[in-house]
Order: structure tokens, then C-alpha cells, then sequence
């Protein structure tokens, strides 16, 4: 059962995160050095982590975009 969770997650969280980079491009390194190649994961890393910050703002903002707008047709003044 332990096995089976672990492979579920595994599919959901690591799986994606390695989609996600092949779409941005990082299929394979293009460096040969060990200094390179650990260079072009953490731009890799780095470029994932923004992208995932960037959808939870903008999730974020349309949900207080939601929020005041039902506010306003409440009658009520939004305070945000």
C-alpha cells in the first residue's frame, strides 16, 4: 500500500515538474561540464519555481478581483 502511494505521488509531483521543463525546453543539457550541467538545472529549477509563482499570484489576484467585485454588487465598499 506504502509502494503504491509513493508511485502516486511521485506521478503527480515529480512527473509534472519534468513535463513542465521539457515544454520550457530542458529535455536534455546542452553542457558537458559538471559545473555546467548543475548551472543549466538550477536556471531550470529557477525558471520552473517562477513560472509556478507567477499562476498563484495570478490566481490570486483574480480571486480578490472576485471578491470586490461581488463586494461592490453587495453594496458594500471593498476595503482591499
Amino acid at each position: 500500500m506504502a509502494y503504491q502511494n509513493e508511485m502516486r505521488k511521485r506521478k503527480t509531483i515529480v512527473e509534472g515538474v519534468f513535463a513542465c521543463l521539457d515544454r520550457l525546453g530542458w529535455a536534455r543539457c546542452k553542457l558537458r561540464s559538471l559545473w555546467e550541467v548543475d548551472c543549466e538545472g538550477f536556471l531550470a529549477a529557477l525558471a520552473h519555481n517562477i513560472m509556478k509563482a507567477v499562476r498563484k499570484l495570478k490566481a490570486k489576484a483574480g480571486s480578490i478581483a472576485w471578491e470586490a467585485e461581488l463586494r461592490t454588487e453587495m453594496g458594500e465598499v471593498a476595503t482591499r
